[in-house]
């Protein structure tokens, strides 16, 4: 028996809910057995496309979507939140198990999907770089990304490649900072994407790009391109299917957190886990669990799977429980261990713990985000705490020491009362002036070995985390609220110590924290490394 025949079909340009449904019903004719392996060419209209685990509260600015008339779909494949609009190509890839060779797991089909479209375009003289597990640069800019997914005996592989980028709708719609697209938060987002017509020469036209990206694709499986490659029936979109997209982008659609609901997140190898769960401190068990992250998995519902190993159970139960189904094969998630699961399922527990010590409301305790590194409780931390930072941003934008270490503590903003609380205890404190500033603050902070207390908004810790990551320090931080540069789309100025708006610090969840900072004596000697 020769090559697989390899059906070549371009359905244009879409709305991108649309060119999902078709993912999704290509992929379930083939598992059927009622069409063999397929390449389809499309083009979407402007759709913020979700990774098939991600909570869509956390990754999409839904008013943002509905004014600028963006359709929102959810992927059937894992990975980021994407925006897709006409100035990228896009390629799908489905396939039934027996078209292929040998076996494929999760990474091997992403990369060999990737090492397939870096061919095509080294082909036509675009020499790029993959970056597991499924992004293609040129230095370090993105250009192209791809993703898969295997269900009922069929694979899915899809991917995407910037001929050119609308930063401004993109950093609009989806909840990705500045910093989440650059390596060290102060380049602007357009400095850490790329795309083809930016290489020497412009953008290939279409049609060689579709030629290149075919005959890589073929050579890459084994299989052989239908000539001509015409499709013999009408692309149409089974309505069922096409309502079940607009269904789909509502799932993982997480509740903001009621009372006894913690949410934590961690930042594993590949990308973020979320946590939201019912938590019980005292039997160090959990409720109802939900997970969510922009990761990639296998099968469908690996996600939920590991939640119900931790559900009704103890910590250390659901954590073993979950370690089998990943050991065993049983889930696939790179870049996830059991480790990175019990880290998170901690954090919700000593969350849990800090708001039952610390009388904190539901609300107060989902705003405290406990950095611990080795492992210390929030308790723990508070107690060794001898230093506070305070970002510039919550003092008034008519004070005079907005952009100066120091405050008067004049009694007209909360930033008074934080310096005042810090004081009492003799704890030095900081005022974070710009990005570089912290990082200058941290670096001093972890030759000192100190443990801190900290303000910033949820946002920052997130999309920032290798920053505290790399500081290797403990700490408690409590996010603010009021404008802030995420919502705004002024990241960039705010870096550089020029945000002009002014978010503001929960001065009552502060002073309940920091009851549990003992008074010492006060060192009087200025933080090294910073710039007052």
């Amino acid at each position: 028996m020769g090559p697989f025949p390899l059906q070549i079909v371009d359905t244009g340009l879409r709305p991108g809910r649309e060119n999902h449904a078709l993912d999704r019903q290509w992929l379930r004719m083939c598992a059927a057995g009622r069409r063999g392996p397929t390449l389809r060419f499309y083009r979407s209209l402007p759709t913020a496309s979700l990774g098939r685990f991600q909570a869509a509260p956390r990754e999409l600015r839904w008013e943002v979507c509905a004014r600028r008339g963006v359709d929102v779909a959810r992927r059937m494949t894992g990975g980021g939140a994407l925006y897709l609009d006409p100035q990228q190509a896009g390629f799908s890839v489905v396939a039934p198990d027996s078209a292929f060779a040998g076996p494929y797991s999760l990474s091997s089909m992403l990369a060999g999907t990737a090492t397939a479209l870096a061919q095509a375009l080294a082909s036509l003289g675009i020499t790029v770089r993959i970056k597991a597990p499924n992004d293609l640069e040129i230095g370090d800019r993105k250009l192209a990304s791809v993703f898969a997914v295997r269900e009922g005996g069929a694979w899915l592989a899809h991917g995407t490649v910037l001929l050119d980028v609308d930063i401004q709708a993109m950093l609009e719609v989806l909840r990705v900072p500045t910093e989440k697209l650059s390596l060290d938060g102060l380049a602007a987002a357009r400095d850490r994407l790329t795309t083809l017509a930016e290489q020497p020469g412009g953008a290939p036209p279409l049609a060689a790009i579709h030629k290149a990206i075919t005959e890589a694709i073929a050579r890459a499986f084994g299989w052989r391109p239908i000539s001509p490659p015409v499709e013999p029936d009408p692309v149409r979109v089974s309505p069922a299917l096409l309502a079940h997209e607009g269904r789909a982008a509502g799932l993982v659609d997480w509740p903001e957190p009621g009372p006894g609901v913690i949410e934590v997140l961690t930042k594993v190898k590949s990308g973020t886990l979320r946590l939201q769960a019912e938590v019980d401190a005292e039997a160090r068990a959990f409720g109802e669990v939900r997970l969510a992250a922009d990761l990639y998995a296998q099968p469908g519902e690996a996600l939920a799977r590991l939640a119900a190993c931790l559900r009704g159970r103890p910590l250390e139960d659901g954590v073993a429980r979950a370690a089998r189904l990943i050991e065993e094969g049983a889930v696939e998630v790179p870049g996830l261990s059991a480790q990175d699961l019990a880290r998170l399922a901690r954090l919700a527990l000593d969350t849990r713990r800090l708001q039952d010590a610390a009388a904190l409301s539901h609300a107060e305790a989902n705003a405290v985000m406990i950095h611990s590194p080795d492992g210390s409780s929030a308790e723990a931390i508070l107690r060794r705490a001898t230093v506070m930072l305070v970002p510039y941003c919550a003092k008034p934008v008519w004070c005079k020491w907005r952009h100066r270490d120091g405050c008067p503590e004049c009694g007209k903003c909360e930033v008074g009362d934080a310096y005042r609380m810090a004081r009492e205890r003799g704890m030095r404190v900081v005022t974070v002036t710009k990005y570089e500033h912290l990082l200058e603050t941290l670096d001093a902070l972890r030759r000192e070995g100190a443990a801190y207390v900290g303000m910033c908004c949820s946002h920052f810790y997130v999309k920032r985390h290798r920053a505290f990551a790399d500081a290797g320090l403990p700490a408690v931080l409590m996010d603010v609220s009021g404008s802030n540069c995420y919502e705004l789309q002024q990241e960039a100025a705010a870096y550089q110590g020029r945000f002009q708006a002014q978010a503001r610090l929960d001065a009552p969840l502060l002073a309940k924290v920091m009851r549990f900072v003992p008074p010492r004596p006060r060192s009087g000697e200025p933080l090294a490394g910073t710039d007052p």
